[in-house]
Parts: C-alpha cells; sequence; structure tokens
C-alpha cells in the first residue's frame, strides 16, 4: 500500500466518524461520501464555495492540518437544524460542530495506529475559507469526504500542512 492510499484509508476511517457524530447532532442515518484527493493546483476551485470552515492544527503520529468547511448553503441549513441557540451566535455554533466532528475523525484515526494524534484548538473562518485553505496548502494532496445530508460538511485532512490563518482563533 503506498503512503496516499494509506492515509486515504485513515481518512475513509475519519470521515466514517466524523459522519456518525454528525448525524448524532442533527439527526438523520451517518453518511459520508468516498475519499477522493484533492491536488494542490486544482484546490483553489474546488473549494471556492466553501465560504465558512473550521481548522485544527494536528500533531503526533501524524502531522497536519484538518479542515470541516460549510458552503452557505449548508451552514444556513446546518444552523437551522440546531436551533435557535445556534441561530444567536452561529459562528460558536458551526465551530463547536466542526470540533466535534474533527474531534471524532481524528479519534478514529488515533484507534486505527494505535498512537497519539493530538488536535488543536479550533479556528473559526467566517469568510473565505476555502480559499484560505487552498492558500495555506503546499505542494501536497489533500483528502476529503462530504459528511451528511441535508446539513452538509467537507471534511480534509491535509498530511504535512499547517492549518490556514483565520478570523477567529480559538473561537
Amino acid at each position: 500500500m503506498s503512503a496516499g492510499e494509506a492515509i486515504a484509508e485513515l481518512a475513509a476511517r475519519g470521515a466514517a466518524s466524523g459522519a456518525a457524530a454528525l448525524a448524532k447532532l442533527v439527526g438523520g442515518a451517518p453518511r459520508a461520501g468516498g475519499i477522493f484527493e484533492l491536488a494542490a493546483r486544482g484546490l483553489a476551485g474546488y473549494l471556492a464555495g466553501y465560504e465558512t470552515g473550521v481548522f485544527f492544527a494536528v500533531g503526533g503520529a501524524i502531522e497536519g492540518a484538518v479542515g470541516v468547511l460549510f458552503a452557505t448553503a449548508a451552514r444556513d441549513a446546518l444552523v437551522r437544524a440546531l436551533g435557535p441557540a445556534a441561530a444567536a451566535d452561529p459562528g460558536s455554533a458551526l465551530a463547536e460542530v466542526a470540533n466535534i466532528i474533527a474531534s471524532q475523525a481524528v479519534g478514529a484515526v488515533a484507534e486505527r495506529l494505535g498512537e497519539r494524534v493530538t488536535l488543536s484548538v479550533p479556528r473559526l473562518a467566517l469568510r473565505g475559507a476555502g480559499a484560505a485553505l487552498a492558500r495555506a496548502l503546499s505542494d501536497g494532496p489533500a483528502f476529503a469526504s462530504e459528511l451528511g445530508a441535508p446539513a452538509r460538511a467537507l471534511l480534509v485532512l491535509v498530511p504535512g500542512a499547517a492549518p490556514p490563518v483565520c478570523d477567529t482563533v480559538g473561537a
């Protein structure tokens, strides 16, 4: 198995756990789309529609970044599904949802590896999250999966990259 295939397998395991966490929050069956690889060159165009996102640095057995991104319509649907408290402070609600998804995803990766994998505090980007992630990437690949329906999120694992600088840190 190549290094890329091994990371894709870990990303699939993480996506399944992240999808289960999202389903528990908003109802419905867990749904994780297949893992697909995003080359850094085409990433900006693909991620342009993802306006809001939450990013984390990953350390320990795997170094890199994790992002949970929301397109505008998906972000709004998720906030509605979470109820009035989320509507009162959507940034905080989205950061918490992303934190739960990322924690479950990284926990599944750590369990599979039998090693410690850590996750930083969330960094919230209320605007331009997809573009920020594309700019922050090195030349390496990113592995992604679409989670959930109708409340959708894009889970992205980027080995060897630092998370982007965002407009809110520690949200």
